[in-house]
């Protein structure tokens, strides 16, 4: 019902979803005014999204969602795994997996990920791999 110190209010919003058929609930969580996070059900009630939005809400190492790629490639600990099987390459820090969008890879980057997903191998990315405007998310 409630976790102390993580929110004070909460707003459901319904949904309808065409293609589904069915409805769609998402919980907004908000303490003193703040967006901390947001839970996505099913009219079963099976949570299938949950998503910090807050800095606040991070990993022990400080990353939080949408954090800027420049500011998390600096991050002790980061590493890469490249999965060429499902065409994807994954960030993890303390545990967490992380993604970046792939429209946020600059040119360079491009040719990082081209290059690991025909290798295997993991790339060393820098800031300049993605654009000024790149944040990572955690995957639901």
């Amino acid at each position: 019902e409630s976790v102390a110190g993580l929110y004070d209010s909460r707003t459901l919003l319904e949904e309808y979803d065409e293609l589904e058929d069915m409805y769609v609930y998402t919980v907004y969580f908000k303490l003193n005014g703040e967006d901390m996070l947001y839970a996505k059900a099913y009219e079963s009630g099976e949570i299938f999204e949950v998503r910090a939005n807050s800095k606040s809400l991070c990993t022990k190492s400080g990353v939080y969602q949408n954090m800027p790629v420049s500011e998390f490639l600096k991050v002790p600990g980061v590493s890469v795994q490249v999965y060429p099987e499902v065409f994807a390459i994954i960030f993890q820090i303390d545990g967490v997996d992380v993604g970046i969008d792939f429209n946020y890879y600059s040119d360079a980057g491009q040719k990082k990920f081209d290059k690991a997903m025909n290798t295997g191998v993991a790339p060393k990315f820098v800031a300049s791999d993605f654009n000024s405007d790149a944040v990572i998310f955690v995957p639901s």
